[in-house]
């Protein structure tokens, strides 16, 4: 029965799995989501598509072109972590579950369920990351952090390669899911 509410410990991508639960289902009674190394803006880089090809870095840059498909997106989950900081016009309109748990889904309606039920969490949304991580780029995604990006959605960055946005990385509360409490990571912080 869960009186007293159940704590979700949660691993990669089942950290955005539990999310999902979090964010979609209205009567959760969910305490703590406690996230170990789960890509929570996103993934953007080589370590993921190892899997499936030996990319180098044109390949990452046209990506999206692929992985935001309606296909791939419909039945490849690394499609659906696919965060591409050169097109985020592409992200926030074709990613079909990112923006959904993060609050940046086209429907108000939607956007409010997802940071009203984020904000019925009962004690703490925690994240256990490392910089040592080698497979989610940026590391700094499992802590809400991501590479430098408006509220538009737009990378503020003018040069597109690759190996030279590292530097423009920010921490979790200076993007603008933060800033715009989006989902309720800025009332969960500050509570």
């Amino acid at each position: 029965s869960f009186e007293d509410g159940y704590d979700l410990i949660c691993h990669s991508q089942g950290g955005l799995i539990c999310r999902g639960i979090l964010a979609l289902m209205d009567d959760h009674k969910i305490a703590s989501l406690i996230s170990l190394a789960s890509p929570q803006l996103g993934q953007f880089g080589n370590s993921v598509l190892d899997f499936y090809v030996k990319p180098d870095s044109y390949f990452v840059k046209y990506a999206y072109l692929l992985l935001y498909t309606n296909h791939l997106q419909s039945c490849l989950s690394i499609a659906n972590l696919w965060h591409d900081p050169f097109s985020n016009h592409g992200h926030f309109q074709y990613n079909n579950f990112l923006p959904l748990i993060n609050g940046k889904h086209s429907s108000p309606v939607i956007n409010q369920r997802v940071k009203r039920n984020h904000l019925k969490i009962k004690t703490k949304l925690i994240s256990f990351i490392s910089p040592q991580d080698g497979f989610i780029q940026p590391w700094q995604s499992a802590a809400f952090g991501f590479y430098d990006i408006n509220s538009n959605g737009n990378s503020s960055k003018e040069n597109d390669h690759i190996n030279e946005i590292d530097h423009h990385l920010i921490q979790y509360n200076e993007t603008f899911y933060y800033k715009q409490d989006l989902f309720g990571l800025k009332t969960l912080d500050e509570a």
